[in-house]
Formats: C-alpha cells, sequence, structure tokens
C-alpha cells in the first residue's frame, strides 16, 4: 500500500513538473518581444537646460543655455559662452530640427545678433536619451569640436 502511495505521488510531482511547473516553463516558453521605442520630432518638446564645452579653433570654451523644442521640428533659445580669452558673450537663436526613428537627429541653430567672429548658423548632430528627457549633441561644423548635454528643465 505505501508502495503504490508513493509511487502515486512521484507520479504527480512528476506531472506537475512536466506540464508547467518549471520544465515546460523552460522548454516552450517564448521570450516576450518589447516594441522598441519610435521616435519622431513630436518627440523632442519641451525646455532643456544645456551645457557645453570644446574648442573654437584652438580656443577652449564652455557655455550654457536654454533650448525650447516646440515638438514640429521648430526650436530657440539663448545661450552663453566664455572662452580662454575671456570673451563672454550671449547669443539667441532660433532653428530647425529632425529626430529619426531611432531618436538620432540634427540640429540647425541660427545664430542672432552674431560676432564677426561667428558663423551665422551651428549644425549639431544629437540622440535623445534618458527616456526622452535628455539630448547629448555634437557640433558637426568645420573648426569646432563642441560637445552639448541637453537636461529637460
Amino acid at each position: 500500500m505505501r508502495r503504490k502511495l508513493y509511487l502515486w505521488l512521484f507520479t504527480v510531482v512528476a506531472m506537475a513538473g512536466i506540464c508547467g511547473w518549471g520544465i515546460t516553463h523552460h522548454l516552450f516558453n517564448t521570450p516576450s518581444v518589447q516594441a522598441q521605442a519610435t521616435y519622431s520630432n513630436a518627440s523632442l518638446k519641451g525646455t532643456y537646460g544645456f551645457t557645453l564645452e570644446g574648442t573654437n579653433g584652438t580656443i577652449p570654451l564652455v557655455g550654457c543655455g536654454s533650448f525650447t523644442a516646440l515638438g514640429n521640428g521648430v526650436a530657440s533659445g539663448i545661450y552663453s559662452i566664455r572662452s580662454a580669452n575671456s570673451i563672454v558673450y550671449t547669443r539667441k537663436f532660433n532653428g530647425a530640427y529632425t529626430v529619426n526613428a531611432d531618436g538620432s537627429g540634427v540640429l540647425t541653430m541660427n545664430l542672432l545678433e552674431t560676432g564677426d567672429d561667428e558663423s551665422a548658423t551651428a549644425n549639431f548632430l544629437f540622440m535623445i536619451v534618458e527616456d526622452k528627457r535628455a539630448l547629448q549633441a555634437l557640433q558637426t561644423d568645420p573648426g569646432r569640436a563642441v560637445l552639448a548635454s541637453f537636461q529637460m528643465q
């Protein structure tokens, strides 16, 4: 009698393991697939504070500012720069951006009230990061090596 009880108990435990308490879960369970985020111009909307650092030619510079993206490819803002030769200036800008489906993009800033030593535009490649709350950007204009970090305010 005991032997039949042990055999029955062993059979129940074995069947439970095979039918769903472990073995089948690992053998037949398909991993869930999560959709990757798709980005667009609407993904970049709001006001961001930013800092930047780099060089203009051989002159080191640092700066900070505010950037507002409207979610439709239109942007505006203001920034201040200090260079190693102690020149400090503040400029306003407006511009346009395009966001690719992978979160990368391009930004062109049209600089207003530019000085004689600046071009009229500044061009950046960027990547949206931190669940659309931040950007990392790299200036692409010849003679400039500038990195910028944007954080949603």
